[in-house]
């Protein structure tokens, strides 16, 4: 997008959470497959809307920097050169720090978590865990490692120790990108154990999938929201700055 010309825009977690909500409502009549794919575009509307509203906040904040300050009246600066005190223009290294700043701005709503984390860290001079909280930050770990799987099409799948396929080795979560997931809804009570084997794996992904597991992350995304906009109030950046709509609840 070029900074000197006027742009018209939607957020399109418009479009993903009405489209959850509304068949959210209907999931009784589904198939159970059909209920999986559900609770997996879930995930995946969860997350995003989490990146939206970190990436708008960037946004926002950078649009701040280059709008509000005038820039273009800064005065020329003292500087003593052996000396000699010189006046110099700061027009150069403003420009300089303008670009930097449109730099990030434009990049924010292309990045992806990880590199939007680092944009509000620079940006904010605080990171998104200091922000939301330790629990809610591997909630959103969570939610993140979940999507990655659901939105590129990779496998479910579960380790056993062996080669022996043995159905009554202990299934291995280690360095699973479901593990970040099931510990956090195993501390919620809703994945009850992650001690399972060969015969009986399915349960985690079953618990993963359920009504339940979908309702404790829409909770936290809609939370994680709250505490990041509670965190950088600035009146402008929320009123007619702000595009993103608030995560709708989803009801049990």
């Amino acid at each position: 997008m070029n900074p000197e010309m006027a742009k018209i825009w939607i957020s399109t977690t418009v479009y993903g959470t009405e489209f959850l909500s509304a068949s959210w409502q209907t999931r009784a009549s589904l198939t159970e497959y059909a209920r999986r794919g559900l609770a997996e575009f879930a995930y995946i509307t969860f997350c995003a809307h989490i990146e939206a509203t970190l990436a708008e906040m960037v946004f926002n904040r950078c649009r701040s920097i280059r709008r509000l300050i005038r820039w273009e009246e800064l005065p020329k600066q003292k500087w003593n050169d052996n000396g000699q005190l010189k006046f110099l223009d700061v027009a150069p290294v403003t420009q300089s720090l303008l670009d930097l700043v449109y730099s990030i701005e434009e990049d924010a709503h292309q990045s992806p978590l990880g590199k939007l984390k680092e944009q509000y860290r620079m940006i904010f001079n605080k990171s998104v865990r200091d922000s939301i909280g330790i629990e809610l930050d591997n909630d959103l770990l969570a939610v993140a490692a979940m999507r990655n799987i659901f939105a590129h099409g990779r496998y479910y799948y579960v380790e056993l120790p062996d080669h022996s396929m043995n159905p009554e080795a202990i299934v291995s979560f280690d360095a699973n990108p479901i593990q970040k997931a099931a510990i956090q809804l195993q501390k919620a009570g809703i994945v009850k154990t992650m001690q399972v084997d060969g015969s009986n794996h399915d349960s985690v992904n079953e618990e993963l999938h359920s009504d339940a597991a979908v309702l404790y992350f829409n909770d936290a995304a809609i939370r994680i929201e709250e505490k990041l906009l509670a965190a950088n109030d600035y009146e402008l950046e929320l009123g007619t700055m702000r595009t993103t709509p608030t995560l709708i609840r989803l009801l049990p």
